[in-house]
């Protein structure tokens, strides 16, 4: 992600975790926006579905 951003693309916050023995790799939602009031859905096209 951060070689994306460096290179300008625009990438979602990400960050590494580890919980017990478990690495985890966590990205922010890219679907979502915040809002005051709400978190709206952000329309995404899918194509990969039949």
């Amino acid at each position: 992600m951060a070689l994306a951003r460096d290179i300008g693309l625009r990438v979602p916050g990400a960050s590494l975790f580890q919980i017990g023995h478990h690495d985890l790799y966590v990205v922010e939602r890219f679907d979502r926006q915040v809002l005051p009031e709400r978190v709206a859905q952000v329309h995404q096209e899918d194509f990969s579905r039949h």
